[in-house]
């Protein structure tokens, strides 16, 4: 399971101190990321007089005696080097924690390592706070915040899924293809999308519109503590869509382009792990790209971008 911040799951989440659940610093995925701010003020002779800390709180039902891997996505570009971010788990019977500071894990987004936990019930607490160390200061006014987003708590099977990326691919490719014009959708591709590029203007092909282009970009694999491989790897799907103009005011293709794009975010919420080929699918954006801006056109050209990411236990390869 994953929390992402966002609605309904922000609702769930107990927040105290300065903590907030907010769009507006940033997400690593939109709309939402939890905002926990620290602050520490001293006054004459290094006494504390100001001390913030942020903390957020929220209970998860998990299967007893399983093995989880709880690990957020952090930002602590804007933490400095001296608030640290901890992450604690507890069944009620037993605790366990670990502490992350801006040196550990750099500039921008990173996912962070986290840990295991073994629950001996059925619900754990998972809490996120932000503050600086409890003791030894010898610093003075220090603020800052740590930004969290994408929190994954994943059983064994979880943290597996599938470990191929042409079973990802495929499942992407016939998801999109199953955009119909029924079941809710409002374009209908009869199934023509291809995992190559074809324009409509190669000389070979026989074009129907619309139909579209399952194009990938760089793939990035991330060793987690010698134990797990992360695969992570965008997408870009571009869709040709006829384009005829009965005035010079009203355009085919960018009707048709505001379906798919409704046809598109149906997709990326109905089915984020692509029937459970991927561990997540985010949906990056969709532009309209050229439909509604060339009179003359007979086409017009618009793109869709995906986020895939699966994890894979290296126990089990």
């Amino acid at each position: 399971m994953i929390s992402n911040f966002d609605p309904p799951d922000d609702a769930l989440w107990t927040l105290t101190g300065a903590a907030q659940i907010t769009d507006a610093y940033g997400a690593l995925s939109q709309p939402n990321a939890l905002y926990l701010f620290a602050r520490l003020v001293t006054g004459p002779g290094g006494a504390i007089s100001v001390l913030t800390r942020s903390t957020a709180a929220r209970s998860f039902a998990v299967v007893p005696g399983v093995v989880y891997t709880i690990r957020p996505s952090a930002n602590g570009s804007a933490a400095g080097k001296k608030i640290k971010l901890t992450l604690s788990v507890t069944d009620g019977a037993t605790s366990a924690d670990v502490q992350l500071d801006w040196s550990g894990i750099g500039v921008g987004w990173e996912q962070w390592g986290g840990l295991q936990f073994v629950p001996t019930g059925g619900i754990i607490e998972i809490s996120l706070s932000a503050g600086p160390p409890d003791v030894g200061f010898e610093e003075v006014d220090f603020d800052g915040y740590w930004l969290v987003d994408e929190l994954q708590i994943l059983s064994p099977t979880e943290a597996l899924i599938m470990a191929s990326k042409l079973a990802a691919m495929t499942a992407l490719r016939d998801a999109l293809a199953a955009i119909d014009g029924t079941g809710g959708y409002r374009l209908n591709l009869r199934g023509g999308v291809h995992r190559s590029l074809i324009q409509p203007d190669d000389d070979h092909v026989q074009i129907v519109y619309p139909y579209g282009c399952v194009v990938e970009d760089d793939e990035t694999i991330t060793a987690i503590e010698d134990t797990a491989l992360e695969a992570q790897w965008d997408v870009e799907v571009l869709f040709y869509l006829e384009e005829t103009w009965a005035d010079r005011f009203n355009s085919s293709a960018i009707v048709e382009a505001d379906k798919l794009s409704d046809d598109i975010k149906r997709l990326a919420l109905s089915d984020p792990t692509l029937g459970g080929e991927v561990n997540e699918m985010h949906l990056l954006g969709f532009s309209p790209g050229t439909a509604g801006t060339i009179p003359d056109a007979v086409f017009a050209e618009c793109s869709a971008r995906f986020r895939l990411k699966q994890y894979v236990d290296l126990s089990t390869l």
